[in-house]
C-alpha cells in the first residue's frame, strides 16, 4: 500500500473515533450542565443546546426513558 493511503484510512479513522466520542459525550453532558445550571454556574439558554437530545427522549421507548430521568435525577440529586 501507498503512504498516501495509510494516512486517509488513519485521518478516516481518526474522526470517526472522534464523531463517535463526541455522540457519546452530548447525551452525557446532559447532567453535568443541568447541574451547574441550577447552581448558577451556567446561564439558562445552555438548555437550548439540548433541545434535539429531549425530541429523542420524547420519540424514545419507555425503558431509554426511564434510564435518562434516573441518570438526571442522579445528577439533581448532588449537592
Amino acid at each position: 500500500m501507498e503512504p498516501d493511503t495509510d494516512k486517509r484510512r488513519s485521518s478516516l479513522g481518526a474522526r470517526v473515533t472522534v464523531t463517535l466520542i463526541l455522540l457519546l459525550l452530548y447525551p452525557l453532558s446532559a447532567g453535568p450542565v443541568g447541574w451547574l445550571g441550577e447552581h448558577g454556574y451556567v446561564p439558562q439558554f445552555f438548555e437550548y443546546a439540548y433541545t434535539p437530545l429531549m425530541w429523542l427522549y420524547m420519540a424514545s421507548p419507555a425503558p431509554v426513558q426511564e434510564a435518562f430521568v434516573a441518570y438526571l435525577t442522579w445528577w439533581h440529586d448532588l449537592p
